[in-house]
């Protein structure tokens, strides 16, 4: 139960038929409860975009992956024939590679004694921790992801649609539907009402959560960003309130709101290289303003400019 549960008491409703294939099986927790599933850690496995670097074994060692495997649509291992080169040795792994939230899922599942696991040769977790010597295959390694992507600024599993992996898979019927299908109107009026109301309640873990990590300010500001790049450029603009700090904007801007705008659209990579004839003169003078702003401080803030595309 986290600090949250008495604030949202009809999202007990909507957890209880939410279909098995969306939920944590086995929740996990920290201060106030991971709220993500072991989909979500195949996404950030399997996608460069998320994965962070570098990576690191339990042990200590580095890894490098080459490829993640292949997503396994069918039974066993997450991923198949993944390439790892490991430690200061290079040493290279081929096989495969299973993902879980926590090390003790490994045994949680009876992945010891299926035959299937065999061509093991690395566990990924969000947490730490490592599976009981003798478990796992043979020189398998074990990756946690918790601390590497906490100290990535601009990551959010909020940010991943883990729908669009391997790719969007169309089924006969919604998953949901089948949990559904024989409610009354009004218990389905209370379902999805308790939905909305889990939805906020992970969203307010997550802002405690944000909150405790980077302090009010920064974790506000970067949810703003987050919302105005709407559903397909969040990342991108997550990435610009971890380059462009709150505190940084206000001492660089002086506190002028034109100035802050120049900057974040300089680091951005949005702010138009040249005025064209074909704009109105308002716009043009704006422009030209925004850039009188920025070519001054764009000596220190180059480094951190994002790429344009």
């Amino acid at each position: 139960m986290t600090s949250f549960d008495k604030e949202f008491p009809r999202a007990a409703a909507y957890a209880a038929v939410r279909p098995s294939a969306f939920r944590v099986k086995e929740p996990q927790t920290d201060a106030y409860g991971f709220q993500y599933t072991e989909r979500h850690i195949q996404c950030v496995w399997y996608d460069d975009t998320w994965r962070p670097k570098p990576l690191f074994t339990t042990e200590g060692e580095e890894v490098t992956v080459e490829k993640p495997g292949d997503w396994n649509l069918e039974a066993g291992p997450d991923f198949l024939n993944a390439s790892l080169v490991v430690g200061p040795e290079q040493r290279r792994f081929a096989g495969d590679v299973e993902v879980h939230v926590s090390p003790a899922d490994w045994q949680r599942h009876g992945h010891s004694g299926d035959a299937r696991y065999r061509r093991v040769v690395c566990h990924v977790t969000y947490f730490g921790g490592g599976v009981a010597h003798g478990n796992l295959p043979p020189g398998a390694v074990e990756i946690s992801l918790k601390d590497a992507l906490s100290a990535t600024p601009f990551f959010s599993f909020e940010s991943i649609d883990t729908t669009a992996y391997p790719f969007a898979s169309y089924r006969k019927a919604a998953p949901c539907a089948k949990a559904l299908a024989a409610r009354s109107p009004s218990e389905l009026t209370v379902i999805l009402e308790s939905a909305g109301e889990e939805r906020v309640r992970q969203k307010a873990c997550r802002m405690v959560r944000e909150i405790e990590e980077r302090g009010k300010e920064q974790a506000f500001y970067a949810e703003v960003l987050s919302a105005l790049g709407f559903k397909n450029n969040r990342v991108q603009f997550r990435q610009l309130a971890g380059r462009v700090p709150v505190q940084r904007l206000c001492v660089d801007s002086s506190g002028d709101a034109t100035r802050a705008y120049a900057l974040l659209l300089g680091v951005s990579g949005l702010l138009p290289a040249k005025v064209s004839h074909r704009w109105d003169a308002a716009t043009r003078t704006r422009v030209r303003r925004l850039w009188d702003h920025w070519w001054k401080i764009a000596g220190s803030w180059e480094r951190l400019a994002m790429p344009r595309g």
